[in-house]
């Protein structure tokens, strides 16, 4: 019977060692718990880390006063700390009316010489200051001329006997019946009262609704024909017409005082639509 070669020492512990390593490694190790975990195991993590969870913010601080702002770029160093805020401004104003235009001197003469009796310095200067139509505005406010000489109305109120001048001073019939006195008031008042645009239209008017001192007496009565023109220069024509239909100085110069259908005359009506209004 041949004998198996002898293998050296040293190939037969190093198989032994393997087996054993084998055998261990299969059985979980010889006598030892089967929870003990492999050598390959115990490289590896045993488990996931668990997930850090999110820090949890601070509570807010309770807010304190809120101190003054301080100077800004643009306020200057050292300037006060602004205060409260200031409330909304007001509406601006309305814008003022424009100015009259400018006038120049030529026209404040021309219209002075054809709204008053003449052109002074103080007029050219006041037209100028007011402008055209502010000049004439102000000319239509109630004037201060007045037709105020003379005497009243006894001269037609006496019943003695003889004439009513007999035994009174020589300018008896001049300041009784005559209108000399209320020519000095027309000059006076052309001279020194400021409402010359009414002066000049009543004026005009004494050459339309003409009275004399002709055929008609009496200052008082002239003195309030004349007085009802000025009041009336700037109103309606036709109340000029009605106060000079009713006015007795008219009726006594125009024949329409006691007429009657039964003669009837016809002056005061050809006159009234002739030269009073519609014309001829």
């Amino acid at each position: 019977m041949m004998k198996a070669a002898p293998r050296p020492q040293g190939l037969a512990k190093s198989g032994v060692l393997a087996a054993l390593t084998a055998l261990m490694t299969a059985c979980g190790g010889g006598g030892g718990s089967t929870d003990t975990p492999t050598t390959a195991a115990t490289t590896a993590p045993t488990t996931a880390p668990s997930p850090v969870s999110a820090p949890t913010p601070p509570a807010a601080p309770t807010p304190g006063p809120t101190p003054a702002p301080g100077p800004t770029a643009s306020s200057p160093a050292g300037a006060p700390a602004a205060g409260p805020t200031p409330p909304p401004p007001a509406p601006a104003p309305p814008p003022p009316s424009p100015t009259a235009a400018a006038v120049s001197t030529r026209d404040a003469v021309r219209l002075a010489d054809q709204a008053s009796f003449g052109p002074t310095d103080a007029m050219v200067a006041s037209i100028k200051s007011q402008g055209l139509s502010g000049w004439v505005g102000a000319q239509m406010a109630p004037g201060s001329s007045r037709y105020a000489s003379g005497n009243g109305g006894e001269v037609h109120q006496f019943t003695g006997t003889g004439q009513f001048c007999d035994g009174k001073a020589d300018t008896c019939w001049r300041d009784w019946s005559s209108t000399e006195p209320l020519v000095w008031d027309f000059y006076r008042n052309a001279l020194t009262q400021p409402d010359q645009l009414r002066q000049r239209v009543a004026f005009a008017l004494q050459q339309i609704v003409v009275v004399n001192n002709l055929e008609v007496s009496g200052t008082y009565g002239f003195r309030v024909y004349y007085n009802n023109l000025l009041d009336n220069a700037f109103g309606n024509y036709r109340q000029v017409l009605k106060k000079v239909a009713l006015s007795p100085v008219m009726g006594d110069f125009l024949n329409n005082a006691n007429n009657d259908k039964a003669a009837p005359n016809e002056n005061f009506a050809r006159e009234l639509l002739q030269l009073f209004s519609i014309g001829t």
